[in-house]
């Protein structure tokens, strides 16, 4: 009776701590945002140009993130906001600009 017990606890404790933690509406944003700002700031022109990442609309699709950004890009001359779409992978590896 004890090595059952012990066999199911050691199963339960296993069970817990293997489990994936689903986001929050605001983590998966935050991370949208950041994921996108990472892959902008690898961009050639990020040497000079400053990106902020203003505001963010985003559907869920079954295999990715489908988002459009608004973009506060400035240049030693210049001061802009614009808009952005990309298709994000849901595990954030992987950034498809669409425009």
């Amino acid at each position: 009776m004890r090595k059952i017990f012990a066999v199911l606890l050691l199963s339960l404790i296993f069970y817990t701590c293997n489990r994936t933690h689903e986001l929050t509406r605001d983590e998966v944003e935050a991370k949208l945002k950041q994921t996108m700002h990472d892959y902008l700031m690898k961009g050639r022109d990020s040497n000079f140009v400053k990106y902020d990442i203003v505001k963010i609309i985003f559907y869920e699709a079954p295999d990715v993130y489908n988002c459009d950004f608004k973009v506060h890009m400035q240049l030693p001359k210049l001061d802009t906001i614009g808009e952005m779409k990309a298709n994000i992978k849901k595990d954030f590896s992987k950034v498809v600009r669409i425009f």
